[in-house]
């Protein structure tokens, strides 16, 4: 077993709304060259290299395009396409915007908030069924708002953590679990690794990533299809 301190961690995943919400904000206050950095881009080779998929409108506020293959991003469905400097400005924001010390959940934290108290397998149990999370296995269904897959919530009711969209986690990517009974939470790394570790199954992902106990991990200097974010903090209760 492990002991996890309380923590507070968001019901669902940091949405394309918030992420607008987000380059506005920069673009407002001056920060026009940061609001571009921090947008999604497509690492696919194009003509003109990188292509954003959303721009800045004659009104200075942002707007989504369509992608590479025609699509138009939802704005409740989760963000993605970003690499871990722009997670890492979009922290940084909250915490200014919120004044609470967000920051990415550890692997064990998202691994508690999944799982409960009796070690589930998924967040709603321990038998896969396709139907109950946006899979690779559910019906052709990419991408859907959080609240669409009613099952994929856990004994907590933190939504689409099967499903969906995998997270990037506070630690690096590919390192081992500590051995410590109890889980201990570093600072919030400002610096970017070579991998950012992630948890929780993807819309593309095969049955195995949906487990809660599934650990993955990507490339930090480039955002991916699959991986999105959410935030925690550590609880403190106010003496």
């Amino acid at each position: 077993w492990m002991w996890c301190d309380a923590f507070v961690i968001q019901e669902a995943h940091v949405t394309n709304r918030d992420w607008l919400a987000f380059l506005d904000d920069l673009q407002a206050d001056g920060r026009a060259e940061l609001a571009e950095r921090c947008a999604p881009r497509d690492y696919q080779v194009t003509s003109d290299g990188q292509r954003p998929f959303w721009e800045v409108g004659e009104d200075r506020r942002w707007r989504m395009l369509p992608d590479l293959d025609g699509d138009v991003w939802q704005p409740d469905w989760p963000i993605m396409m970003i690499d871990y400097a722009s997670t890492v400005a979009y922290v940084l924001w909250r915490r200014e915007r919120d004044g609470l010390p967000w920051r990415l959940p550890s692997e064990l934290e998202w691994e508690k908030a999944a799982r409960g108290v009796d070690g589930r397998k998924f967040p709603w149990g321990d038998r896969f069924d396709p139907t109950f999370a946006a899979t690779e296995y559910h019906a052709g269904i990419a991408l859907v708002a959080a609240w669409e897959r009613p099952v994929d919530i856990s004994p907590y009711g933190v939504r689409s953590m099967a499903g969906n969209i995998a997270e990037v986690c506070l630690e690096p990517g590919g390192l081992d679990l500590p051995d410590d009974p109890r889980v201990r939470i570093g600072p919030f790394p400002l610096e970017v690794p070579e991998h950012v570790a992630s948890r929780g199954g993807s819309w593309s992902g095969p049955p195995h990533g949906v487990r809660s106990a599934a650990r993955g991990f990507g490339p930090a200097n480039r955002g991916l299809f699959t991986q999105g974010l959410r935030l925690a903090r550590s609880f403190v209760r106010d003496l």
